[in-house]
């Protein structure tokens, strides 16, 4: 059974003690649940994983598709450092020559969302990535866009995050308090 957006709005101003939702209004409270939604796809790499055929560029460097928070897999490809491929060819990027068949990939050390692959790319070959996605926004009355286990994190979260606003109620206390849940929730999940 899907774990319904309202469910998760009613059970957060509960616990704030805003059940009339005076301080945080409902579209407060669904921000701060797509906001959770989103650092849950951030810290949890298995929470909206993404499976796609996906053009390469030409060149080494390439880009995850829009949404797309970490590379996970290419499929056919083996994943290696890019510093032991910098120690045995430090020119690597601009000395081999690009084709369309690539047998490595590496994580970008500076981005997240951008990874390299060797050889360079042709730009004439897809290849099957699969990666860490954010989800997309929900409505009320929606259903989660993670899986069920994730609304316990999801509702610490947002919990967190109210408790950390500078308002009327904000209590720095229960923040960490609910900070805590949220890591522990998240990790495992």
């Amino acid at each position: 059974m899907a774990t319904s957006t309202d469910t998760i709005l009613k059970n957060v101003a509960r616990i704030l003690g805003d059940e009339t939702n005076e301080h945080w209004p409902a579209g407060a409270l669904m921000d701060l649940l797509n906001a959770a939604q989103n650092q849950v796809c951030i810290d949890v790499a298995h929470a909206n994983v993404v499976t796609a055929s996906t053009a390469t560029v030409a060149g080494a460097r390439q880009s995850l598709p829009t949404g797309g928070i970490r590379l996970l897999s290419i499929d056919g490809l083996r994943e290696v450092s890019k510093e032991a491929l910098d120690r045995e060819s430090p020119s690597w990027i601009t000395s081999v020559s690009q084709s369309g068949t690539l047998t490595m990939w590496m994580h970008d050390p500076h981005t997240a969302t951008e990874y390299l692959v060797y050889p360079p790319s042709d730009g004439a070959s897809p290849q099957i990535l699969e990666y860490a996605a954010v989800v997309a926004d929900v409505s009320l009355g929606d259903d989660l866009a993670l899986a069920d286990k994730f609304a316990p994190a999801v509702t610490d979260y947002m919990l967190y995050r109210a408790f950390s606003e500078d308002t009327d109620l904000k209590d720095p206390i229960r923040a960490e308090h609910f900070l805590g849940e949220y890591t522990k929730h998240a990790s495992t999940a």
